[in-house]
This record gives structure tokens, sequence and C-alpha cells, in this order.
């Protein structure tokens, strides 16, 4: 989820859907956005 206002390099799926509409596990959904966030922090450092 982007900021409002604040512009992307792209957009990629976290967690691909997985065709039939089930909602995203959120275990599986909270531990991708720790590992994005954590790959953003990484980026910073650089």
């Amino acid at each position: 989820m982007l900021c409002p206002g604040r512009q992307s390099g792209g957009v990629r799926w976290l967690i691909l859907p997985d065709g039939v509409g089930t909602l995203t596990d959120p275990a599986l959904l909270e531990l991708a956005i720790h590992e994005a966030a954590a790959g953003l922090a990484g980026d910073e450092d650089r």
C-alpha cells in the first residue's frame, strides 16, 4: 500500500492471488509486509 501522493518505482505482488477469490492468510501477509519493510530499510543503507 502506498502513501497518498507518494510515487513508486513500480508495483508488484507481495503474495500472488490464488485465483479463486479467497482472502490472503493474515499471518502470511504480515510476514510479507515485514520482509518488504526490512528490504526497504536495507536499501536505505546503500
